[in-house]
């Protein structure tokens, strides 16, 4: 098959790209490394590519583009198939916390990590049956209250374009937006009710990740949804409302809370817990963090509700608990996820997400895998799921931490 010219350049620059992006790349890695934490530098003198392994890199993925050019049917998306291959080279590792992220997952990650957002309110799930977001709450003094939005329905377009077959993270970028800006959002009222059209203003809010309420017998209750940048304030601001009603006691509420920053929940607990470790860290070079608490604590009566779904970043807060016996543990064994993560970005936008070090609790328990068991065992029915929304009445777990903080009480 012949080449016609500007095919020969095309590819001839192509690999130029290629060679200099690849040069590039290496130079802002081995400058993330050096700018990183000692144990980064150790790692980065100990590995990476050398040059004969990057240029061999280089030629192999010029002579592939180079016959795809020339024989695949359909035009190529060499800015995907890069990114693909970025993503797939990071996940050979086997490990899927460590990952490569685009600049649309980097953005969506940073937003998620900081806990702000601009949208319209309504937190939204994927509804496998029909293909289309399900709208699980709408979020109070959002641009969606007071809308004829209400939980179960469906969104089926944003802007006339229908969401059908497009990936969750794809449908939830559309909603999300520039902080002023219009969304035409078309839902159904559930599966197969009326269709109906709100326009809506996008505003910059906060992800909701602290809910408080103050419980019987002067006993308050935190439930901690995440450990965002939002969080840190949020809880202070929710703790000096229930001390302000004079509580006796605290239920501190973990279930189903995946984790979050690691310098958020060392942050909480060290208005929590007295002076001492709250957990450490170490690498795979040796080195360890230690992250503290002083003396200054809360001491009040304190009950932690735990479940299965109870991950990381909430494994450190329960270890924490357990460990310095300041508090008890109600409900089922936690996840089980004992390793930390520390994200890079590349320079370009993208990021890559590794997982550095293994965490501890104080005595020095690693639970990656195993979990960390409740001081009293308490299952729900079978019949009964937990979310936000269970009723007191038949949340027996929260009943049992209540009762737990009264015994402490001695009531």
């Amino acid at each position: 098959m012949e080449k016609t010219e500007g095919m020969e350049e095309k590819n001839r620059s192509f690999g130029r790209g290629v060679l200099y992006g690849a040069v590039g790349a290496l130079v802002v890695v081995a400058l993330l490394y050096m700018a990183a934490s000692p144990f980064i530098f150790t790692a980065w003198r100990k590995g990476g590519l050398s040059a004969g392994e990057a240029n061999q890199i280089v030629k192999k993925l010029d002579s592939i583009t180079r016959e795809l050019d020339d024989l695949y049917l359909e035009d190529l998306d060499r800015e995907t198939m890069l990114e693909d291959a970025y993503s797939s080279y990071v996940a050979s590792l086997g490990d899927r916390y460590t990952c490569y992220y685009t600049r649309e997952e980097y953005a969506l990650f940073q937003e998620s990590t900081s806990g702000i957002y601009s949208g319209v309110g309504i937190t939204v799930t994927m509804d496998q049956e029909t293909g289309y977001l399900k709208v699980v709450e709408i979020q109070k003094g959002s641009p969606a209250e007071g809308t004829q939005i209400r939980p179960k329905d469906l969104l089926l377009k944003v802007d006339g374009t229908d969401l059908q077959g497009m990936k969750q993270e794809q449908m939830v970028s559309m909603i999300k937006g520039e902080e002023g800006t219009k969304a035409v959002l078309e839902f159904r009222h559930g599966v197969s009710g009326s269709v109906y059209t709100e326009e809506l203003t996008r505003k910059k809010m906060e992800t909701e990740t602290v809910r408080s309420t103050l419980l019987e017998d002067g006993i308050g209750y935190l439930a901690l949804e995440g450990f965002e940048e939002v969080t840190t304030h949020q809880f202070e601001e929710a703790l000096q409302s229930l001390e302000e009603q004079q509580i006796r006691g605290l239920v501190i509420d973990l279930r189903n809370n995946p984790g979050g920053r690691l310098d958020v929940v060392t942050d909480i607990l060290d208005t929590l817990l007295p002076e001492g470790i709250i957990t450490y860290t170490e690498d795979k070079w040796g080195n360890r963090e230690d992250f503290t608490s002083d003396a200054d604590c809360l001491e009040l009566p304190l009950a932690v509700v735990i479940n299965g779904n109870s991950a990381s970043a909430s494994e450190i807060f329960a270890g924490a608990v357990k460990d310095f016996g300041t508090g008890t543990l109600i409900g089922t064994k936690t996840y089980g996820k004992g390793i930390v993560q520390r994200t890079l970005g590349l320079g370009d936008g993208t990021a890559l997400k590794v997982t550095m070090a293994r965490y501890y609790t104080p005595k020095g328990s690693y639970i990656h895998g195993v979990g960390i068991e409740p001081d009293i065992a308490v299952d729900l029915p079978e019949s009964t799921t937990y979310s936000k929304n269970l009723p007191y009445e038949e949340d027996i777990q929260l009943q049992t931490a209540v009762e737990a903080v009264k015994t402490k009480l001695g009531k």
